[in-house]
């Protein structure tokens, strides 16, 4: 990793495109740090909008295939299609008038359940003490407390993205079947109805984020064909306008490759949002475009309280390659 001088920093927020990625902003936390409380979430939007352009995804497209001005300029992306982003994350935005674009899955939007929410859920809350892997070859993990629950879901988390996509979906599936009560499954995604009212606020721009997830890399190329594809063309149907813009599940140079890009750009896609830190200049590729994943340990101070100065540190990206 190249470190930048300070120089760089101001050098590199003046003439780039920042694109940050939030999951879900809501008052309870978790335990990945994904999760950003509504309060610290308008902090960030205030300090936002005092300190650069937030514009859309279509014009930061726009901008970048046009060779345009795109200097100090900021847009605002959520993955997958939570429920809270509807819930809390659209109205303030729309207080500070604020654009932004939310990624979703259709079959977590069709059935109220994204995956990995349900698998998180099941192991924090289950009356189970221990979660059994063995035939899985995964081992077994304590669930005795609340520490220990929380370590099994970052490890699972990791281990389950380098498995292929079927065998992390059966596992998935396996712990919520047998470890899930009722609450696993609440509805924890969007609807239609408020993805629609999203698309037609005039300030948020719908996005896909696939048919069902998979890291496409992993899955035939039939099926990674179909995920981005279809994943357009239903999304589409629901809403009733174009869907332009894609953003590749995990989202790492791995999960990604020269074939995937090609079928987003083949299914009519205007660009797409990695999972890659860093931020985009003049001559980035509008389908391999950076962002910079909002956790809450990268805006607060040891108190927990919204620190600008970590938060313009974070995301001005002097701790990342150019």
């Amino acid at each position: 990793m190249t470190k930048l001088g300070i120089t760089d920093y101001y050098d590199s927020r003046n003439k780039s495109l920042l694109i940050l990625m939030y999951h879900r902003i809501n008052p309870q936390s978790d335990c990945l740090g994904l999760t950003i409380d509504p309060e610290l979430f308008v902090q960030q939007l205030e300090y936002l909008r005092q300190h650069y352009e937030v514009i859309s995804i279509d014009e930061a497209i726009s901008r970048l295939s046009f060779g345009t001005d795109i200097k100090n300029s900021c847009v605002i992306t959520f993955d997958d299609g939570y429920r809270d982003n509807y819930q809390i994350a659209a109205p303030l935005l729309a207080e500070h008038n604020l654009p932004a674009t939310v990624f979703v899955t259709y079959d977590a939007i069709q059935t109220g359940q994204f995956g990995w929410g349900a698998f998180d859920r099941t192991l924090l809350t289950t009356r189970s003490e221990m979660l059994d892997l063995q035939e899985f070859g995964l081992g077994r993990y304590s669930l005795s407390n609340q520490v220990s629950r929380e370590s099994a879901v970052i490890s699972l988390h990791r281990l389950l993205k380098q498995k292929p996509d079927a065998e992390k979906t059966k596992i998935v599936e396996h712990v919520i079947a047998n470890y899930g009560d009722d609450t696993s499954g609440e509805r924890t995604m969007m609807n239609w109805a408020e993805v629609n009212e999203l698309a037609n606020s005039g300030l948020v721009t719908i996005g896909a984020h696939t048919v069902t997830h998979p890291i496409l890399s992993r899955v035939p190329h039939d099926q990674a064909k179909y995920e981005i594809t279809e994943g357009k063309r239903l999304i589409e149907e629901q809403i009733g306008r174009s869907v332009d813009f894609f953003a590749y599940p995990n989202g790492q140079p791995a999960d990604i490759g020269p074939e995937i890009v090609d079928l987003v750009k083949e299914a009519g896609y205007r660009g797409a949002c990695t999972t890659i830190a860093g931020r985009n200049h003049k001559d980035s590729d509008p389908f391999n475009l950076k962002r910079i994943d909002v956790t809450v340990s990268m805006a607060t101070d040891y108190y927990g309280r919204f620190s600008s100065e970590l938060f313009a540190t974070m995301i001005s990206g002097v701790i990342y390659k150019k």
